[in-house]
This record gives structure tokens, sequence and C-alpha cells, in this order.
């Protein structure tokens, strides 16, 4: 995808999850730079690879900016997208959207886990974090993470 394609599909989605703007935060931020900043911190959490599996699956994008990350980490060769075929236990990990806390972006991450099944058991985890990333010079910086919820779903026990 071209640049300026890119930036044109990110500055979108920072539209359309009506990112909230305050008195500090009127310019547009640097979205794309964001999308890339945001791929190289899933990047490295698929490097780690939750749960032992060989690949990770990046979840069907929401928005214009979670299609922009997704199209940066198509690059890494443990990231795929989903198709029709799945395998019995896999994983994924992808954002769903960003808005602004003044200068600070924060980015919602979903990472989950699929496990077999007898029927009998919670078979599937996920989890939502926000990803909080600050202006840095000419890029975007990784502050910290901040949980959100986990859910355990699949049939109940007891």
């Amino acid at each position: 995808m071209k640049p300026r394609m890119l930036m044109t599909l990110v500055a979108f989605g920072t539209l359309a999850v009506g990112a909230p703007r305050t008195a500090s935060a009127q310019a547009q931020p640097d979205a794309d730079g964001l999308a890339r900043a945001v791929a190289s911190v899933i990047a490295d959490a698929l490097t780690a690879c939750r749960g032992g599996c060989r690949s990770t699956f990046i979840p069907e994008p929401r928005t214009a900016f979670d299609s922009a990350v997704a199209v940066i980490r198509h690059a890494h060769p443990r990231a795929v997208p989903f198709g029709p075929q799945r395998p019995p236990s896999y994983g994924w990990i992808g954002t769903r959207g960003f808005t602004m806390r003044g200068d600070t972006a924060a980015v919602l991450v979903e990472a989950g886990s699929k496990a077999p099944s007898d029927g009998r058991a919670i078979d599937t985890y996920i989890e939502e974090n926000l990803y909080l990333f600050i202006p840095d010079g000419a890029g975007w910086r990784f502050l910290r993470r901040e949980f959100v919820r986990g859910m355990d779903l699949g049939p109940v026990r007891g």
C-alpha cells in the first residue's frame, strides 16, 4: 500500500472512531506514525507468542485505523489473517480503534486464544488493554498498557 493511501486510511480511521479532542490536542495526530508504532509493539508481542501458538491471527479490522495497522502487521511472518479454515487451537491480537486523551493516544488492543474443547469447558479467553502512546520527536513512543477487561467464554461449567 502506498504511504499516502495508508495515511488517508489512518486519518479516516481517526474520524471514524470519533476521537475526542481537548484544547491541547486540536491538531490532527500523526495517525500513520501511530499505526507503525502500534504494529511494532504488537510485533514484539507476536515474537513472545502467547500460549505457545505457531501463528497469531489478525482479526477483521473494524476501523480504517485497524486496517492500517493490519496492513503493516501482515509483514510479520507469524501474523496471518483469519480465513475460513482455522486450526483447533489459535490466538489472535488486533486493534479496535483509538482515542486521544490530550496528547496521548489510547489504542484498544484485543488479544485472545481459543483451545480445543470437549464441549464441557471454557475454551476461549479474550483480553482488552489500552496501549498508551505519546508523541516522541518524529514518532510515537509506547508509554504503558492499561488493563480494561478479561473474558472467559465457552460452555457454562458446573
